[in-house]
């Protein structure tokens, strides 16, 4: 196909072998912390930041995205065409066993509920509070990401007395 990226179809299947299909961590920077607060340096939180793609920065590279993944879907479209015009061939000829291999009964799933839990915990500070961007080659790396956060806490809801540089202090958390 004179269209074809190869550049781009390796880096998107770069993309897909070690960040989409597994976490390689090695692909997004990643940062684990442990917060504490006060003199007695008492642990409030364990957290890790990892990078995430959140979508393409450049308009140079979404072109290239656009172009490269229309020359691929041409691809299959054709691919399919041959595949199911083979089936239907097969499926004229043995029908009863179409019916029975070929059709998927439908399945409903029900919703999923997902259960958020919010905590006034501090978001981290310093060094933990962010993480770097991935490096990739020079024209595959215009993406935007996100940093995403998981956050647990280490103590429990209540009262907590600390000093900071000597000084009483007291805090509440609610941790629901």
């Amino acid at each position: 196909m004179p269209s074809f990226d190869k550049e781009l179809h390796a880096h998107i299947l770069d993309l897909r072998n070690k960040i989409i299909a597994h976490s390689d961590y090695d692909m997004f920077p990643s940062t684990i912390y442990v917060q504490t607060i006060g003199d007695e340096r008492l642990p409030l939180t364990l957290g890790v930041n990892v990078k995430g793609i959140f979508g393409i920065e450049s308009s140079d590279l979404a072109l290239r995205y656009e172009k490269h993944l229309s020359v691929c879907v041409t691809a299959i479209e054709q691919m399919l065409n041959v595949e199911c015009k083979e089936l239907a061939s097969e499926a004229r000829i043995h029908p009863s066993q179409f019916q029975e291999t070929h059709n998927i009964p439908e399945h409903k799933n029900d919703g999923v509920t997902l259960d958020l839990t919010f905590r006034n915990l501090p978001a981290p500070t310093g060094p933990a509070a962010s993480v770097d961007n991935p490096a990739f080659p020079k024209g595959l790396a215009e993406y935007r990401y996100i940093t995403l956060r998981h956050q647990i806490s280490l103590v429990e809801s209540g009262k907590y007395r600390f000093s900071e540089n000597g000084i009483a202090k007291e805090i509440i958390l609610s941790l629901e």
